[in-house]
């Protein structure tokens, strides 16, 4: 007889169902329909169709998260997207499951997976299903773990880029209108009349939700904004949803209330509550949140809508140097051309880190990752679908959707429509010169130009903020006249960015300790990850 334990993780966004024989934990979006199959699917009085639960699983039309128990037997899934992650440890006789691989890891006695640690430093994440610690696993996304006897995992959507080498512009320009009018239905459907919130920049995908809505006739929409004062996102923004005819808020963070904040009781606890043990907690709009509700600018009966990844999946990740690699070699070959770019861009939170040795140390977690997937080293793909599976389920599903969290944390409904099924089945199949610097994206919305507002004058081009950097920022460039561009940029991130950061992510830390910091952190979210380390281990690598 196995003993088999769900933990509940500090957001509570998991609701227990009790069985007959077991119990059956969802996440929130799980609706009504779904409950009524899952009991019907997991009666378990006879032989359980693997076939049958993959399509149910793969029809699930909203994010989710799943753990059935029922006669011993278990089933526990992640979407898509792994919107709501799992992560177990099994031995013959205990199963542990939870959405945060801390609560998997309380009062047993683990020791540290000193490999998945160094990414963690590295990129704010772990590599592939594991995490801080070598007795515990994180499902995938697109995965379910089953419990059977034996345990085994199991991949019911496969995430592998499958781009055609025929390619009709126009059949495929139609096919996204076509998609993206269903997934601004499909949002319109899920919010049910309720007020939808966007957090509102200059860029494409939150412009292309509002727009859409605007398009589609939901009224019912507001929008904000944040960051510094006079950010050119923001002041974008505001001309966005004016035209609109939406109403708008912004909230500017400045060095002297962002400082306060994140000092406060609210702030820390969210930061202790979001440590998984598996990525960084994000805090991009931690500070907003807390000041709409504080103004009470919307309620607890409205539902957060943001553009979150469109830039990933549409293809704006894609390094530029991928069209000039050699298409069809096999994985060994495509890992080796494609892998030093996807290090560079995902491992270098600290340059300090970055040497021989621990390059090699996270290559092999890499490869590993891709062949665990599977990917059979004699197949034959094209090298760019190796970075975008790797950052689609490292930093994609890990990092940027745990920014989520920040709305569990206070308790507010959320969708992402631009990660739906659909969406993401679309994508797999574009080829990449359409994908490259989202060509195909960018073209078409532009086309459509829903609402008006993607003609010339809603485009915007980055400025420097707040407006007291732009003299220092060109005295300084002035003195680097001489260096390289490299040079310049390094001393930009070490000794200005504290100040032109737009959430101020620096400013728990003192500018002191920041410009005295000689390993060369990328942004902020390099200190956020040693602040992590520190709460979960007593000790970061930079103070042992």
């Amino acid at each position: 007889m196995i003993n088999i334990q769900f933990i509940n993780n500090e957001f509570q966004e998991w609701t227990k169902i009790q069985l007959e024989n077991g119990y059956i934990w969802h996440t929130k979006q799980i609706e009504k329909e779904h409950i009524k199959t899952i009991q019907t699917l997991v009666t378990f009085k006879q032989k359980l169709d693997i076939k049958l639960l993959k399509a149910f699983l793969l029809n699930i039309k909203c994010h989710f998260g799943l753990v059935i128990t029922n006669n011993n037997i278990v089933i526990a899934a992640t979407d898509v997207a792994r919107t709501y992650p799992l992560f177990y440890n099994y031995n013959s006789t205990t199963l542990v499951i939870s959405s945060q691989a801390t609560k998997v890891a309380e009062n047993k006695n683990l020791k540290v997976n000193k490999n998945n640690l160094l990414s963690y430093r590295m990129s704010g994440y772990t590599t592939g299903n594991g995490t801080l610690w070598t007795g515990i696993k994180g499902l995938l996304a697109g995965q379910f773990l089953l419990l059977n006897k034996n345990l085994s995992i199991n991949t019911y959507y496969n995430t592998l880029s499958r781009s055609k080498g025929d390619f009709n512009n126009l059949d495929y320009k139609k096919k996204l209108k076509d998609n993206i009018f269903n997934l601004l239905e499909h949002t319109i459907n899920k919010a049910a009349g309720r007020r939808i919130v966007i957090p509102l920049s200059a860029g494409l995908d939150s412009r292309l939700i509002a727009s859409g809505l605007k398009y589609m006739g939901y009224k019912n929409v507001t929008c904000f904004s944040y960051g510094l004062k006079n950010n050119f996102e923001a002041i974008m923004a505001k001309k966005i949803a004016d035209a609109l005819n939406f109403k708008w808020k912004f909230i500017e963070i400045s060095q002297k209330n962002i400082k306060k904040f994140y000092k406060s009781e609210l702030y820390l606890s969210y930061f202790a509550k979001n440590l998984d043990g598996c990525a960084t907690p994000g805090i991009q709009d931690i500070y907003p949140i807390y000041k709409l509700k504080k103004l009470k600018y919307f309620s607890d009966e409205d539902i957060i809508v943001n553009g979150n990844s469109g830039d990933f999946t549409t293809g704006g990740h894609l390094p530029i140097i991928s069209s000039t690699w050699k298409k069809t070699i096999n994985l060994k070959n495509a890992f080796n051309q494609s892998i030093n770019t996807h290090l560079q861009k995902h491992y270098t939170l600290w340059e300090g880190l970055r040497n021989k040795k621990n390059d090699l140390i996270i290559k092999k977690l890499l490869f590993k990752q891709l062949e665990e997937y599977p990917l059979k080293l004699k197949q034959k793909i094209d090298p760019f679908i190796l970075p975008e599976l790797l950052e689609f389920h490292n930093r994609q599903t890990k990092f940027v959707i745990n920014l989520q969290r920040i709305y569990d944390f206070y308790d507010i409904d959320w969708l992402l429509p631009l990660w739906n099924k659909e969406v993401i089945d679309f994508w797999k199949e574009v080829p990449l010169k359409e994908k490259i610097n989202q060509k195909l994206y960018r073209t078409t919305l532009h086309e459509l130009n829903l609402s008006n507002v993607w003609t010339k004058e809603y485009n915007s081009k980055q400025k420097i903020s707040p407006q007291w950097m732009l003299p220092l920022r060109i005295l300084f460039k002035s003195a680097h006249v001489f260096s390289t561009k490299t040079e310049w940029h390094k001393f930009e991130k070490k000794y200005l960015n504290y100040w032109t950061d737009n959430i101020c992510g620096y400013s728990m830390y003192k500018y002191k300790n920041i410009i005295q910091n000689n390993y060369s952190a990328r942004n902020s979210v390099a200190w956020h990850t040693l602040s992590s380390e520190e709460k979960l281990f007593k000790k970061n690598w930079q103070n042992k």
